[in-house]
């Protein structure tokens, strides 16, 4: 058989036995290295005669056509050297080109540097994100040190620290081929990680992908060998972890959302890292997420899935994974609910119940962390309600407005409405840090934190209700740490998300609620959502668009319309955006 016979060419070169272990020599550069477990990486699709070729940084040019030498073997997903105007390229072959345009040969062949199924799924990826196939390309490999030698990484070993047993997995459903673990907020996601890593790679290569870079040395602390870093680019020369892993040496890679595409010749699974977390996101266009891609490939080469998330999405629910509780009561902070009554929403002052637990942490010695909403506190008219407006600083909550006149009926006494984080200061005093809920990522073993007013993530408008004020208290629990403690006040006491989190501390419970949600109103993962911002002089004609459309409305200089489709209506809707594009620049997302 054809997948079982050595390539004589490229990447894997020569094949030879010494002392019992397979040497690959990387025709490419001339390294080579050992390893037991290596196997020859499964061969692509041989291309004779003509190859198209898509050459490095061509820009909306596409692929090329190229001649194939009777001495080369081509194979798609092949790097090449190519005659590339009046310079020569590097490619990547994606399959058999034009005869009719083809007038100038291959001159060079790497071996291989993406597969055949990461391309197909590259291209599907292209389709569904309104771009184009060119765009994503560069996604599938590293843009710099392809050709340094590879990393020997060893054999996979995880240090010394906590088992499944203490992190309180579940493991009835340990076999389950997709598994989404809801962990508790205080759960090691990147010990978990790891330890998964390593019961996959028995069965063979294992991508694990992270939100940020720290979270990557987190989970790269947690192994003691065979575990190695890809997303960055070694210097000239040095042994390069993407090499090992597209080769199959490397049996754990860890990486950012960079990698999501980077191909592997026997990857057994897959593993994402707090998959709700906005890093997973592409802040290029187009907005791919590298949990959907993750879910994609694997379904698609039959590799396993594990997402593992303390505030799990509809779209992970959605990846058909089997949902997980993991989690201890000591993986929770302890947990005060102070109800507010509604009246007493604006009083100048902290609780009483906030008060004391505050001067606790004083005494302690530590510095409590208080969230406050993003959104300014605005001052109105004691009477009829109107936001003041004032005439010195353009401001809605300064003191120039007291005593001066509303216009609407006269009144001079005003009130302050919201809490903001200049007014969450004054009113919980120093030496307490007052933050915004998105500043809570960096906090860590805060010890006590205070969610000053969860009503208004309850009530910010959102596409699933009590989506925000899940990640307010997930992060803030997080940022109390271990034997930590977080007060949440609020008016809403009977609210869903507070029953599921603040006091059964149910994560499969609010997960499955937002996933009711979402299906109720046909939100991904049960329909698609597209953001379009179109920078133009007026606002573009939605007008026989398929799905439901809102807007447009105006933000900024640009004017945003949202729109939830069908797949099977995805097509109709990208021939609008590209008569769109063709009057105006237009950036989107698509979920």
């Amino acid at each position: 058989m054809e997948s079982l016979i050595p390539r004589v060419h490229g990447l894997l070169g020569q094949v030879t036995k010494r002392g019992g272990v397979t040497q690959y020599l990387d025709m490419a550069n001339g390294a080579q290295h050992d390893s037991e477990e290596v196997k020859p990486p499964r061969l692509a699709k041989l291309v004779v005669g003509v190859a198209d070729v898509l050459c490095d940084e061509a820009g909306r040019l596409g692929a090329l056509s190229y001649l194939v030498p009777d001495d080369l073997v081509v194979r798609v997903g092949d790097a090449v050297e190519v005659p590339f105007g009046k310079r020569t390229a590097r490619g990547l072959v994606l399959g058999v080109g034009d005869a009719t345009k083809a007038t100038r040969p291959i001159t060079k062949v790497y071996g291989p540097r993406a597969d055949e199924r990461e391309i197909a799924l590259a291209r599907d990826v292209a389709r569904w994100n309104f771009s184009t196939f060119t765009t994503i390309a560069p996604r599938l490999a590293p843009r710099t040190k392809r050709g340094n030698p590879p990393l020997k990484a060893g054999r996979v070993a995880v240090a010394k620290g906590e088992s499944f047993e203490d992190l309180g997995r579940l493991t009835e459903y340990s076999e389950k081929p997709r598994r989404l673990y809801a962990c508790a907020p205080l759960v090691d996601q990147s010990r978990l990680g790891a330890l998964e890593a390593a019961e996959l790679a028995r069965e063979g290569q294992v991508l694990i992908l992270c939100p940020t870079k720290e979270s990557v040395g987190a989970v790269l602390a947690q192994f003691s060998s065979g575990a190695a870093r890809m997303d960055i680019a070694p210097k000239t020369g040095e042994a390069s972890a993407w090499k090992s892993f597209l080769d199959g040496s490397l049996k754990v890679a860890v990486a950012t959302r960079t990698a999501a595409l980077w191909a592997a010749p026997h990857l057994a699974g897959i593993i994402v890292v707090d998959e709700s977390h906005p890093g997973h996101v592409e802040a290029v266009m187009p907005h791919t997420n590298a949990r959907d891609i993750a879910s994609l490939r694997s379904e698609r080469i039959g590799a396993k899935l594990i997402l593992i998330s303390s505030n799990p999405s509809p779209l992970a629910l959605g990846a058909k994974a089997k949902v997980l509780a993991v989690g201890k009561a000591e993986h929770w902070p302890e947990i005060e609910v102070v109800v507010r009554p509604s009246y007493a929403k604006n009083r100048p002052e902290a609780p009483a119940p906030v008060r004391a637990a505050l001067r606790a942490a004083r005494q302690e010695g530590s510095t409590p962390v208080v969230v406050a909403p993003a959104a300014k506190a605005v001052r109105i008219c004691s009477k009829c309600r109107k936001a003041r407006h004032c005439a010195v600083c353009e401001g809605h909550s300064c003191a120039h407005l007291r005593g001066s006149v509303c216009e609407r009926c006269g009144e001079k006494d005003t009130r302050l409405l919201g809490w903001d984080v200049a007014r969450v200061q004054s009113a919980v005093g120093r030496p307490a840090r007052v933050l915004g809920a998105n500043e809570l990522h960096g906090v860590h073993d805060a010890k006590l934190v205070v969610i000053f007013d969860l009503d208004p993530f309850l009530e910010a408008p959102g596409l699933v209700p009590e989506r925000m004020a899940s990640n307010v208290i997930v992060s803030a629990c997080r940022a109390a740490g271990a034997g930590g403690r977080l007060v949440v006040v609020t008016a809403e006491a009977n609210a869903n998300v507070v029953d599921d989190l603040l006091v059964r501390k149910d994560l499969v419970r609010s997960a499955k609620r937002t996933w009711i949600a979402a299906k109720e109103a046909k939100l991904p993962p049960f329909g698609r959502l597209v953001t379009l911002r179109v920078a133009s002089a007026s606002a573009p004609r939605v007008t026989g668009w398929p799905g439901t459309a809102w807007g447009p409305r105006k933000v900024g200089d640009e004017y945003e319309v949202l729109v939830r489709c069908e797949d099977s209506e995805l097509e109709e809707l990208s021939k609008h955006i590209e008569r769109l594009r063709r009057r105006s620049k237009v950036r989107l997302s698509v979920s």
